[in-house]
């Protein structure tokens, strides 16, 4: 590495001749390539750093994602209902890219039907009404936050989690609903 050195024009401070930021004032020395070394978080919609993994802003996971143009883009064929988030919506939200912030909503609400007896049929109503848009925004959370190598490994990879949670999923629902009776 070089260790020649040159002065910010911004802020006067001395840097590497190679930076293409400066380190003591975050301003981008090349103001023209700018545009392409920022990119905008997929959760918040805020201007961040092209290889930024996780927002400054939001704190959310961006993924391994380099191309912003498909980060934006759902792929037609995947414009349609996950039924991942029905079944596990904590499990599959953690390692499908479901927003932090809907996740501890789902966690809350779980927590209040446990520990508030009063409570349960409301939290119940709330995380179904809640598991049930997740659906709407699932495949574009999971399709945004992991890079994928085509649409069909996608679909492979969101069927294979929908059989693995339905199966989880039914004898919980059945049990539950023989002790409602």
């Amino acid at each position: 590495m070089s260790d020649k050195v040159k002065t910010c024009p911004f802020c006067g401070e001395e840097i590497l001749e190679v930076a293409v930021k400066c380190k003591h004032c975050g301003e981008w020395l090349d103001r023209d390539n700018v545009a392409l070394q920022r990119k905008q978080c997929p959760f918040c919609g805020e201007d961040i750093a092209l290889d930024d993994e996780i927002c400054v802003h939001c704190g959310e996971k961006i993924g391994y994602r380099s191309d912003t143009s498909s980060n934006l883009e759902l792929p037609e064929k995947l414009k349609c209902y996950n039924w991942c988030p029905v079944f596990g919506s904590i499990f599959w939200g953690y390692f499908n890219g479901m927003p932090k912030n809907i996740l501890v909503t789902f966690l809350i609400l779980w927590l209040i039907g446990l520990l508030i007896p009063e409570m349960v049929f409301y939290a119940g109503i709330a995380i179904w009404i809640l598991k049930i848009w997740a659906g709407t925004k699932g495949n574009e959370w999971a399709w945004n936050y992991k890079k994928w190598n085509s649409v069909e490994e996608f679909i492979k990879c969101q069927t294979t989690w929908a059989i693995i949670l339905f199966i989880f999923w039914l004898p919980t629902a059945i049990y539950l609903y023989g002790n409602l009776k």
